[in-house]
């Protein structure tokens, strides 16, 4: 789902690494502080939003200095997030 979301050939380069890092942000991060890291030399910008009904989270991802993309994160189980534009 997160490859819809972002673009098919950057959301194939994410893996399990990228979305725990998404994860951590989404639940002990502060809204609008950004989130940065680099993984197989893509370089991640997020930043955790502000919350949204049924737990849910609004956020912001760029990923190699992209055009940012707006997105909503759900939880879907401990610790793991679904992703869609919002």
């Amino acid at each position: 789902m997160l490859g819809a979301v972002l673009g098919h050939a950057i959301g194939d380069s994410m893996d399990d690494r990228d979305r725990a890092c998404m994860g951590h942000a989404l639940e002990f991060g502060r809204p609008g502080v950004p989130v940065e890291w680099r993984h197989d030399s893509h370089a991640y910008h997020f930043i955790p939003r502000g919350d949204a009904r049924d737990g849910c989270r609004y956020a912001t991802m760029a990923i190699d200095g992209r055009t940012p993309h707006d997105v909503l994160a759900c939880p879907s189980g401990r610790g793991e997030w679904t992703f869609r534009r919002s």
